[in-house]
Parts: structure tokens; sequence; C-alpha cells
């Protein structure tokens, strides 16, 4: 099995390097937003864009990292699970919370990496004044989305009623 929380961790720490770092070899405005075809239609400060990706970074570490205290406090009727009557029972709770926890630093690490692909892309649009490869954004957007629904789909598996 993975190491999913360390992996999370990790890919957190580097996605909020990289903004950093990478910021540095842009100029002062940026363009932070493009049109279909690839077209930045949208500037912000290299400060601000910065900060934002950051902020990203430190916003979905804490949220995919907290889960399991947040569903911990939660009652079973407010978590949208599968069979989660069985799996947060009392006596399997805690094991499910552990469970549930692991599932999300592993959709945090390959979000992670979905934003970090969408960083190197704007770095490469602002750097070059090429405009955003909307193909590349396409293969990446395409790619999480099958790693969306394969999560899904183990998910379910994982939480289903035993025989």
């Amino acid at each position: 099995m993975m190491p999913w929380r360390a992996l999370h961790l990790i890919s957190t720490m580097i996605g909020i390097i990289l903004s950093i770092g990478l910021s540095f070899f842009l100029p002062d405005r940026v363009a932070t937003h493009f049109d279909i075809y690839g077209h930045p239609d949208s500037w912000a400060s290299n400060l601000s864009n910065t900060i934002l990706f950051c902020g990203l970074f430190v916003f979905f570490g804490l949220l995919f990292s907290g889960v399991k205290f947040l569903l911990g406090k939660l009652p079973a009727s407010l978590i949208n699970m599968p069979n989660r009557e069985y799996w947060f029972a009392p006596e399997r709770r805690e094991a499910s919370l552990a469970k549930v926890a692991i599932f999300m630093a592993e959709f945090g690490f390959f979000a992670n990496l979905f934003f970090t692909a969408i960083l190197f892309l704007t770095f490469y649009a602002n750097r070059n004044a090429t405009g955003l490869s909307i193909s590349l954004m396409l293969v990446m957007l395409a790619a999480f989305l099958v790693f969306v629904i394969g999560w899904i789909i183990h998910l379910y598996r994982a939480f289903k009623l035993p025989n």
C-alpha cells in the first residue's frame, strides 16, 4: 500500500515551494486566466498569483489532511458514504475513519499533481508569452477526471458490505 499521507504532505510542500520558486522567473504582471483558445483574458500581480497558488496548496492540504478529524465530529447520518450505517457503527467507526483518511490523502496527492501541472502550464504561458496550451490542459483535465472516476469506484468497492 502506498504511503498516501506522506505523499500528500510532500506534494503539498513541493507545490508551495514551486509556486514561490517559479514566481522569481515571471514578470510583475502575469496572466491568470485564459479563454477557450488559450489567450490570456485576466491578469494579476505576480505576488497575488503566487499567493493564490500557495493558498490552494495549503487549503487543500489542510482539507484533505483534516477529513478524519472533521468526519469524526459529525454524526454518521451526515456522512455521505456507501453503506455508512454499517461502516460508521460505533464498533467500526474509528477504523472506517482511518480508511477514509487514506482515501482522502490519495485524492489530495493527485489533486496536488493536477494543480502542479496547472502551475507549470501557466508558468510556461507567462514565461514564453505563447498562451496556454489548451490541448495539454484538456489532456491533464481528462487524466484527472479518469483518476476521479477510478477513485470513486475504488472507494465504493472498499466500503461494500462484507459477505
